[in-house]
Parts: C-alpha cells; sequence; structure tokens
C-alpha cells in the first residue's frame, strides 16, 4: 500500500550514504537568501493584467509566511523528497470565510487516506459499465496512537486538503512513488553485503590468529 511504500522511504533514508545524498540535494535545491525568501513567483507568461499578477503574487508571499518557508523550507523539501506526498490542511475563519486562508498545518501522509466512493450504472444505448465518481474526501485516522483500543477517523472535505505529490508513479500508473523509490534495491543490496561482509570477517577470525610455519 501507499502507506507502507512511505515506511520504506523512510527506513531507506536512514542508510548514512542515502542520507548524505539527500543532503546534498537538498542543499542545492533550496538556498537560504538573506534578502528574502528562496522561491518566487514568475508571471510574465501569463496573459493577465498588471493588476491581477500583483494579486497573485500578493497571495504566493502570504502562503510563504503562513508556511514560513524561509526557516522550514528545507525541511519540507526533504519531507517531499522522501515521501513522495505531502499533505496541508487549510484552516479557515467559517464566519468570515472571505478573509481566506489562516492557517496551513502540515499533515503526516500516513495518517490521511483519499477516499472515493464509485457508482457504477450500464448506459442505455451502449450496454457498457461505466464507474462514475460521486463523492470523493479523505479519512484521518491516527492508528498509532498511544492506546491501540482506540481508533479515530475523521472525515475531512476534499477542498481542506492541499495535495503536493511527486509526480512520479509506478510502471503500472497506479501508485504515486517517491524520488526514492529507484534506490530501494541498492540501498537493499548495500545492507545485504554489509551484514554478509560482517559474518564473514567473524567466521574467519579464528583462522587469523594461527600462523604456518615451515618445519624445513
Amino acid at each position: 500500500s501507499e502507506k507502507e511504500f512511505i515506511y520504506k522511504y523512510r527506513e531507506a533514508a536512514e542508510q548514512a550514504e542515502v542520507d548524505a545524498a539527500i543532503s546534498d540535494i537538498v542543499d542545492e535545491s533550496i538556498a537560504s537568501l538573506n534578502s528574502g525568501p528562496p522561491v518566487r513567483i514568475i508571471l510574465d507568461s501569463l496573459p493577465y493584467t498588471n493588476e491581477t499578477k500583483e494579486k497573485i503574487t500578493k497571495e504566493f508571499k502570504y502562503i510563504l509566511k503562513l508556511l514560513n518557508f524561509s526557516e522550514t523550507g528545507a525541511d519540507l523539501y526533504r519531507r517531499w523528497y522522501v515521501d513522495g506526498l505531502l499533505y496541508f490542511h487549510i484552516v479557515i475563519d467559517r464566519n468570515k470565510p472571505i478573509e481566506g486562508i489562516k492557517e496551513l498545518n502540515l499533515i503526516d501522509p500516513t495518517h490521511l487516506k483519499r477516499v472515493k466512493e464509485i457508482k457504477e450504472h450500464i448506459d442505455k444505448k451502449t450496454g457498457v459499465k461505466i464507474s462514475q465518481v460521486e463523492n470523493e474526501y479523505f479519512v484521518y485516522s491516527n492508528t498509532e496512537s498511544s492506546n491501540s483500543s482506540v481508533k479515530t477517523a475523521v472525515s475531512i472535505a476534499k477542498e481542506a486538503i492541499i495535495e503536493v505529490n511527486s509526480g512520479l508513479t509506478d510502471p503500472r500508473r497506479q501508485r504515486r512513488v517517491s524520488h526514492l523509490h529507484k534506490a530501494l534495491k541498492v540501498v537493499n543490496q548495500l545492507r545485504t553485503m554489509e551484514d554478509a561482509l560482517v559474518i564473514y570477517r567473524l567466521a574467519r577470525a579464528p583462522e587469523r590468529r594461527i600462523f604456518y610455519i615451515d618445519t624445513g
């Protein structure tokens, strides 16, 4: 499942060599600048008026301020690179929705699941069975709580969640994968070689204390 793959990616990222490679990638991608945030939006090619572009730029800067991107940008990028998926919960004031987004809360992707309610019906003209999505939402469940007997699940509207995925999929295009997906096999081979080397050295250690002296 998608949850199990995320755990595999995180386990692979704990390998010393992989951790060093990820750190280099993050350092090259996110550069801290004293003059401003490390990212900016460019709207030169959009066919909009300058007034509209200024509004978009203003909202973009507001989102960066909510995320505190100058301080947490590298950490967010690392999470996205390893997990291949980020979820943000949008918090607004229900009494004053016109004021827009108040908070953006980061959610662990292992606790959130997308649910699609699909209804099938047969086309009268062609007789082909057609599947149609009637409802779509997210379910949040914290199953890793200290009290395993208590399991809570909360339904969240699709519009209240921002999803940022890696854009990569498996060969069947059925599951989204992380940028570390191709490194899983190499990491497993490296760990197997390291374990085999330790076992070999322990098994051959007694022979190293034996000296063969020719009597002639």
